[in-house]
């Protein structure tokens, strides 16, 4: 069995050095000029509410911040003499650009601030590739239990039989899984090693095609998944879903009569998650975790044992057994340590465990025979 426990320091993210690293950060750039005569405000301040990231315009008036991560902020602009501009709604997404110009005008009385709402761009400028990017409100609000799931409603990707992924066409093996920069990619068969849970997810991008260099050894597509940090203030999730599977009327001769019986336990799943600061000034954690429980609902009789040498002996006790039962735990956990206001240092822990049988028809009537399969 193969201990799939991915631990992994992330690199330090430095302001002004690429890494050769999978993209898990985006920028904000822009200009900041005088709303009535139009130049440039030179050492003008901008920074992002509510965190310790900003930067000073240059000579011309432009300014750069690097390694934002994923989600919504709000960004404000303030020179001496003039009244503060705060720009909410400004989305930022992994490996893109977003651009938050100002304009500010002489303040009339001091302390005076515009608050404006940023609207969406038509077009995503340094775009160079065919991708979907699904953000965590997208997510939560979504009627869906993985994010295999949330693949399969973009366009060019479908889903195999198998429930693997495949972009364009191409074989599942083709595709490169990626988490908070660190390949996933199983070495062996070429899919999915480890899965994430949805409530760990910050933004899931999806890239179809002409993807760029740092994306290597993927052919077919790119599954790029960053999970959500730590924040400033105490926060907690929980969500419980219950349910069973029943057949129509009419299509009870095809099944055993025990999938008619109602049972709102049969098929449960537990997500829980928190987040909050360690330390007031520079230490965060994030943890989700999910359970699912799946008793199945293809059913089989116990007429035989495995230890049955011929159809006449049946040493079976005639209970009726679910032939597709299915057990999952995934835990995550994410750790955020500021440094300095431009370096941080991340420590990402993901854990899954499942137990599962995959249904076999020639076995439903000897369902001790259907051998159970372990992933941890």
């Amino acid at each position: 069995m193969l201990k799939k426990l991915v631990l992994s320091f992330l690199f330090l993210q430095f302001l002004l050095i690429n890494t050769l690293f999978p993209a898990t950060t985006g920028k904000i750039v822009g200009r900041v000029v005088d709303k009535e005569t139009g130049e440039p405000l030179v050492a003008a301040n901008i920074v992002i509410k509510d965190a310790a990231m900003g930067a000073a315009t240059d000579a011309d008036g432009y300014y750069v911040i690097l390694n934002v991560p994923p989600g919504e902020y709000a960004l404000q602009a303030i020179y001496i003499g003039y009244t503060t501009q705060e720009v909410k709604g400004i989305k930022v997404k992994v490996g893109l650009t977003t651009r938050v110009d100002f304009e500010l005008k002489t303040a009339s009385f001091e302390g005076e601030t515009v608050v404006v709402i940023a609207k969406r761009p038509m077009i995503q400028k340094d775009a160079t590739a065919t991708a979907a990017i699904v953000s965590a409100e997208e997510i939560e609000v979504a009627p869906v239990e993985t994010f295999q799931d949330i693949a399969q409603t973009k366009a060019g990707v479908n889903v195999g039989p198998d429930g693997s992924l495949h972009f364009r066409g191409g074989r599942s093996e083709e595709v490169a899984y990626i988490v908070d920069g660190v390949t996933v990619t199983d070495a062996i068969s070429g899919g999915l090693s480890i899965d994430v849970s949805t409530n760990a997810i910050e933004e899931l991008s999806l890239i179809t095609g002409a993807f760029n260099a740092e994306y290597g050894q993927a052919m077919s597509g790119v599954v790029n998944i960053v999970t959500k940090e730590g924040s400033a203030d105490f926060s907690g999730n929980l969500l419980v879903q219950t349910g069973d599977i029943l057949t129509n009327p009419e299509n009870s001769q095809y099944f055993l009569s025990e999938i008619n019986k109602f049972n709102p336990l049969n098929t449960y799943k537990i997500e829980a998650g928190l987040s909050g600061p360690i330390t007031k000034e520079n230490i965060t954690f994030n943890i989700s975790s999910r359970y699912m429980n799946d008793d199945g609902y293809l059913y089989g009789q116990r007429i035989h044992s495995p230890t049955d040498i011929d159809d006449s002996v049946r040493t079976g006790d005639g209970a009726f057994i679910s032939l597709n039962p299915e057990q999952r735990l995934n835990l995550q956990g994410k750790l955020k340590m500021g440094l300095t206001n431009s370096i941080n240092l991340y420590l990402t822990g993901i854990h899954e465990n499942s137990k599962y049988q995959i249904y076999n028809h020639t076995r439903s009537k000897v369902p001790d025979g259907i051998p159970w399969r372990y992933n941890k």
